[in-house]
């Protein structure tokens, strides 16, 4: 697998084939000789084919040692049939079993071939039969009219997508700007002609009474404030007098102007607050006046 020794073993398998030719040829005179080199062969391929496994798959490399093993349990018969022996019906019952190893080793090689052979038209009728889907997908998808596909490449994909969506994403930006903006040619764009029929007029003599009211309102609170006023300043002293008096008191006393700066400061914060409340009152007043009228 690999390694140099596994790439020559076709070399090696020719060599051997030579090898027993010559033996057997040659050295026809000497069996035991002939027997005892054929031993050394098988023994030395059987362990190369061990140690190297020269083919792609487990199964061919199992079924190489298989028979190797056959050819070394058929040698060692073979002393048997020599002229060493002289018992016949000890080398006819060693017969049948040279033929039982024959067979076994012809029938587990046909059945490897046959189970490869299955295999590959079991995969052969797959790919066929994904073929026949892929056309008939095909001729259903032209009924549909489907337009001619020309073979395009992912990357002019890419771009078109890309343009799409800044073409989109362009024109959002540009509605939404149209949505915050004003046409000012608006009105020349809208009709000049329009007929009394479609226009529905209402009475909206409800709401301008409603209005009315509440002006008259809002004058009379106004007033009403005005005259507060001009009250609490005729009670109360002017700020410039109050002011000249603090100057005049600290003279006297310093620590009566940071009290007087103090009170003086909490008296404008009282006029606020009761300024807010009067306001807070007329909204209510109004709101109440909204939900009656509604």
């Amino acid at each position: 697998m690999g390694s140099k020794l596994a790439l020559n073993y076709q070399s090696i398998f020719l060599g051997r084939r030579i090898y027993t030719a010559i033996i057997l040829v040659l050295i026809y005179d000497y069996p035991v000789q002939q027997i005892q080199l054929l031993m050394i062969s098988s023994l030395i391929n059987l362990y190369y084919l061990i140690l190297v496994k020269p083919f792609e798959t487990k199964g061919q490399n199992i079924l190489e040692i298989f028979n190797e093993i056959c050819i070394v349990i058929c040698i060692y018969h073979i002393i048997v049939f020599s002229d060493f022996t002289d018992d016949p019906y000890l080398k006819y019952d060693l017969g049948w079993s040279l033929n039982g190893i024959a067979l076994c080793q012809i029938l587990v090689n046909t059945i490897y071939i046959l189970f490869g052979t299955v295999k590959n038209l079991i995969l052969n009728l797959r790919k066929q039969f994904q073929k026949c889907s892929r056309k008939t997908k095909t001729k259903e998808l032209k009924k549909y009219k489907i337009p001619e596909t020309k073979a395009i490449n992912n990357y002019q994909v890419q771009n078109k997508l890309n343009s799409a969506t800044s073409l989109t994403s362009q024109l959002d930006y540009s509605n939404e700007i149209e949505s915050h903006s004003y046409n000012f040619d608006e009105r020349q764009k809208m009709p000049q002609d329009i007929k009394q029929s479609k226009i529905s007029i209402k009475n909206f003599e409800p709401y301008n009474n409603f209005f009315k009211s509440q002006n008259q309102k809002n004058q009379e609170k106004q007033s009403t404030i005005k005259l507060e006023n001009e009250m609490k300043e005729k009670e109360l002293p002017s700020v410039y007098e109050k002011y000249f008096d603090k100057l005049l008191s600290t003279n006297n006393n310093p620590h009566s102007l940071i009290s007087e700066t103090v009170s003086s400061q909490m008296d404008l914060k009282r006029e606020r607050v009761q300024d807010m409340f009067y306001d807070f009152d007329a909204v209510a007043y109004d709101a109440d006046y909204i939900k009656k009228f509604k």
